[in-house]
């Protein structure tokens, strides 16, 4: 079975009632508990595999600071770094009930409320429609995990995946930092 992505949930996670609450969280800003940060499977256009290892990777880097994780309106460009993209923090990283997905808890800042107020527009669209969006996670990878983790499992000069879902043999990530998880129009992995 080849796990696909669930546009409905690539925002919020089916395990919570009422996930999206504009005056909760930290700092009374907006909180959406259970946002997906990444999901098993292929990280589409990356030709790459997130398997369970990796989704555990980031779970551990992303609880290793206590601040939790940077949290932004899209991916900065080339021409931009993304300054006055910044929302908030995810925190209390975990996998999902089934072990497919790593989910936060995304607490806004008063910042993000401001100006032109993009945490209430990203707090709207996760309750009326959570299906428009999803989050993209901003790491680096370990390239000599990666690298040995496909030579453990290479005979006769080819990576033969163990995960029989990655029927493409896609090279599996490895990370070695994680350093936010934006919302985005369409992730990869999510």
């Amino acid at each position: 079975k080849n796990p696909t992505r669930s546009r409905l949930s690539a925002c919020l996670s089916t395990e919570f009632e009422s996930p999206v609450d504009s005056e909760g969280g930290s700092q009374k800003a907006g909180l959406i508990v259970g946002a997906s940060l990444i999901a098993e499977g292929e990280a589409l256009g990356h030709g790459e595999w997130i398997d369970r290892e990796a989704l555990a990777q980031v779970v551990e880097l992303g609880n290793s600071d206590e601040k939790g994780v940077k949290v932004r309106f899209t991916h900065p460009s080339m021409s931009s770094d993304g300054l006055a993209s910044y929302l908030g923090r995810a925190k209390e990283l975990r996998l999902s009930e089934d072990g497919t997905k790593v989910l936060g808890d995304v607490h806004f800042s008063p910042v993000s409320r401001k100006r032109d107020d993009r945490g209430g527009y990203v707090l709207d669209l996760a309750e009326e429609d959570p299906a428009a969006f999803g989050m993209s996670i901003v790491f680096d990878p370990d390239r000599e995990s990666s690298e040995a983790f496909s030579e453990e499992h290479s005979e006769n000069g080819g990576f033969g995946s163990p995960d029989e879902a990655n029927q493409k043999n896609l090279p599996h990530i490895r990370l070695s930092a994680l350093h936010g998880a934006d919302f985005v129009d369409s992730p990869a992995a999510n």
